[in-house]
């Protein structure tokens, strides 16, 4: 690591150095990779304040962690997408949203985009057709306000998730088909309809597998949910003691906004189910991804400073719980606390599992309180709140939770 251009890449999260610097400030060009500025795996304290303003060095000293592997070469990360790999859905939601986004990006979303998606003869059929067995009036809307109509249409549930994605089906076969003309192949408006029709077909038989003969033609397929009665899948959900020797954590988040006011809450509990140490507070705004790893953070560090070492971490978070056990990649955003996490777990003997909310219930319950009525902390059973003690009890009594789901 280290391998990163100095001054041509945002490597400090402020902006290419070269450009945030002043107009008048001169670049020195002897200094080409971050590594330049790394000695013995500690910042250069010395160069990086004689080749940079004071409050650029003030802050890659203060803020920023210097590489440490000059044998791995840099990854870059598209910082607009949580995963860091780029998309063309987050490009255009940038540029379109710019304060100033330049004329010829103006002209695509509001001349452009209406006519070949909403407003030429193929269009035209296409939308009437779909919408119009949906109960969808086209007359003197435009592309926007039919979109909102597919999502704003008081249908019934089972129908709603379909109707929503039905705009993005449309639009991307119609684009399709402008792309086929370009280079010479011809595609009939019915083509574009079955297509359409095919698409929904496989959404719904993904989002119903238990529904059998779904219909491909529209009209069918919507008098089918309409009609068909939604089965419910119950799922038992216990809380289980860990095994003897053993100290089970459980972490939570509260994220009210995402990104919003954030809280983390962890417990830890011993083979008898007992309390042995409970926290729950604020911490700095962000998402609940953020929050989730913010929570496994500070708990791995009270059980490392309490000598506990023989750990059971149980997160509801599926996605931290793949990153840790090496099955996902790393989240560019929360890099950094993964790196101190998997440090801390190095000194334990740490297995990691996912489990249901409803079986994350005390945990969850601190983060919400922190958030409502200030920081809690208890060392033991009776420091906990009312709720807090119903909760354990409930727990150690191995009372049922009940996990409702729609087929």
């Amino acid at each position: 690591m280290g391998s990163s251009l100095f001054w041509f890449e945002n490597w400090t999260c402020l902006g290419s150095l070269y450009f945030v610097t002043p107009p008048d400030f001169v670049c020195d060009e002897l200094i080409q990779n971050i590594y330049d500025v790394v000695d013995n795996g500690q910042w250069n304290e010395e160069k990086i304040r004689e080749i940079l303003p004071e409050e650029l060095a003030e802050h890659i000293l203060l803020q920023l962690k210097p590489p440490v592997m000059h044998e791995v070469l840099d990854k870059p990360w598209w910082m607009l997408e949580s995963r860091g790999e780029c998309s063309v859905k987050s490009a255009w939601e940038y540029l379109r949203r710019m304060n100033e986004p330049c004329n010829a990006y103006r002209k695509i979303w509001e001349e452009t985009m209406q006519h070949l998606f909403f407003t030429s003869y193929a269009a035209v059929r296409v939308w009437k057709y779909f919408l119009g067995h949906a109960g969808i009036a086209l007359e003197g809307i435009t592309l926007r306000q039919a979109i909102t109509r597919c999502w704003t249409s008081d249908v019934l549930p089972r129908i709603e998730p379909i109707l929503q994605a039905l705009p993005t089906v449309i639009v991307w076969e119609l684009w399709k088909r402008r792309k086929s003309y370009k280079h010479g192949d011809t595609v009939t408006i019915n083509r574009v309809i079955n297509q359409v029709s095919t698409t929904m077909q496989s959404l719904m038989q993904f989002r119903k597998p238990k529904l059998q003969n779904v219909p491909h033609k529209w009209p069918d397929l919507l008098h089918i949910l309409e009609s068909c009665l939604p089965m419910l899948i119950y799922t038992k959900v216990l809380w289980d003691c860990p095994s003897s020797g053993w100290i089970k954590v459980n972490t939570d988040e509260a994220s009210r906004g995402n990104p919003g006011r954030s809280s983390i809450g962890y417990v830890l509990r011993n083979e008898e189910g007992d309390l042995v140490y409970g926290c729950g507070k604020e911490v700095q705004e962000g998402t609940n991804t953020e929050a989730e790893a913010k929570a496994i953070l500070e708990a791995m560090k009270f059980c490392v400073e309490n000598d506990y070492v023989l750990i059971k971490l149980h997160t509801n978070s599926m996605m931290l719980k793949n990153v840790l056990n090496e099955e996902w990649s790393v989240p560019w955003n929360i890099a950094a606390m993964l790196e101190e996490i998997k440090e801390l777990m190095n000194r334990s003997n740490v297995t990691v599992a996912h489990t249901l909310r409803e079986g994350n219930i005390l945990a969850d319950h601190l983060a919400n309180y922190a958030l409502d009525f200030g920081v809690i902390e208890a060392n033991n059973f009776w420091e906990l709140d009312i709720q807090g003690r119903k909760i354990v009890n409930d727990d150690k009594s191995q009372c049922p939770y009940i996990r409702v789901k729609v087929a």
